[in-house]
């Protein structure tokens, strides 16, 4: 099969680090205490906008200011590299599905190179996944964004959304909710098993 898979907050852990930049942003430019607005129904990427009740100006502002910064520092989830070498040494090809721009993706190459992570193609600047995963035959998805996954779910993609604390309460029928890369290994392979007709 071919796998799609977002980057942030899916291959790699952006949420401790995003959390933390949003927090000095908010307290050394913003001038204000970084309180919490606690909601898990938060349907895109860019969920510290609506955690920190910051404007759209404001959030325009911390990407600029922090975006390379975040970029730099993130980290593998736990058990990814492993998952995604398993899944390809099972015959699937796994592509990156990014919304990351050229100047963004040059830190995802190096995070790559540098944890000798391996797939088939990635694929950035990806603004519409759905129409995207469509063009490029994906057979399952897998993104932290309500909306990617809605999106792709909705063209008929076998979706996968990776829970975090943003996306917790969600709750869509065509799109199943996975907790770690072990969680996901076992649903792939039971979708494998399901489409062969023996369970």
């Amino acid at each position: 099969m071919n796998i799609g898979i977002d980057f942030d907050n899916v291959i790699v852990d952006e949420a401790e680090v995003y959390f933390a930049y949003a927090q000095k942003y908010t307290i050394e430019t913003l001038k204000r205490e970084p309180i919490i607005i606690d909601r898990g129904d938060i349907t895109h990427a860019c969920y510290c906008t609506d955690l920190h009740n910051w404007t759209q100006d404001e959030e325009d502002d911390f990407w600029g200011k922090y975006a390379f910064e975040i970029m730099k520092q993130l980290k593998l989830k736990t058990m990814a590299k492993e998952i995604i070498e398993k899944l390809r040494n099972d015959g699937h090809k796994i592509i990156i599905i990014t919304a990351r721009s050229e100047a963004e993706a040059e830190y995802m190459y190096e995070t790559m190179e540098k944890t000798g992570l391996k797939v088939d193609n990635t694929i950035i600047n990806a603004k519409e996944k759905g129409i995207i995963a469509k063009e490029n035959n994906i057979d399952v998805f897998i993104d932290d964004s309500y909306n990617n996954c809605k999106k792709t779910a909705d063209l008929g993609i076998k979706t996968y959304i990776m829970d975090c604390r943003t996306n917790r309460d969600i709750k869509d029928d065509n799109i199943e909710r996975v907790y770690s890369w072990p969680h996901l290994y076992y649903k792939i392979n039971r979708l494998k098993v399901n489409k062969g007709g023996r369970e």
